[in-house]
């Protein structure tokens, strides 16, 4: 998608004048991701936020299947406590072995989350592995963009697959009928031009 199109898109949605392409388009950038998981799973990566539907999501899986969970994000709450901190936490509390967790907590943004996590995986396994990258759904495309940024710029080979997490407050049904919702898809949008623009 290019940027004419996704500037396109955000005034449209600002305007509430969308066509039902646009509505299309919404879906294959936000609500098309497969719940159905690659195997094998080397390592489950979740990137923190102020929700723990995140790390939810994670743990589910974990007990399906023991492997690694890297907790990124270093953004401090209002708390004091690191975002990562809250989801090891969370973990601990919901049957996670305390071995198989791994903090990043110095990432402030989206590509330090993957830059630091991915470093620490390529630290810790010497083969090609497979990973697991949990974000909510309105930020998953973000996510897609820059882990394939940071495919280009190391020297480790790795395959990765972007899950949504569940009991997401925003979804194919309710983005546009919900303010908060647009405004929320709005800003993704926006960030992801800015992305295309800070790359090109």
């Amino acid at each position: 998608m290019t940027n004419n199109q996704l500037s396109k898109l955000i005034y449209d949605i600002k305007s509430e004048n969308l066509s039902i392409s646009d509505f299309a388009m919404i879906e294959s950038l936000f609500f098309s991701y497969s719940l159905n998981f690659i195997y094998p799973i080397h390592f489950i990566l979740v990137l923190a936020g102020k929700r723990l539907n995140r790390v939810e999501t994670a743990v589910d899986i974990y007990h399906k299947g023991r492997v690694k969970i890297i907790l990124s994000g270093g953004v401090f709450n209002s708390n004091g406590q690191k975002e990562c901190e809250r989801y090891f936490d969370y973990c601990i509390m919901h049957g996670v072995k305390k071995e198989d967790i791994i903090l990043e907590n110095q990432s402030t943004n989206t590509y330090q989350n993957l830059l630091y996590s991915i470093d620490l995986i390529q630290k810790s396994w010497f083969s090609i592995c497979h990973i697991l990258i949990i974000s909510s759904v309105q930020h998953l495309p973000r996510v897609s963009l820059t882990i394939e940024k940071i495919k280009k710029e190391m020297n480790f080979s790795f395959t990765y697959q972007c899950y949504p997490s569940k009991s997401s407050f925003i979804d194919k049904s309710n983005w546009y009928s919900k303010k908060e919702n647009r405004k929320e898809i709005v800003t993704e949008l926006e960030k992801i031009v800015k992305y295309h623009l800070f790359d090109s």
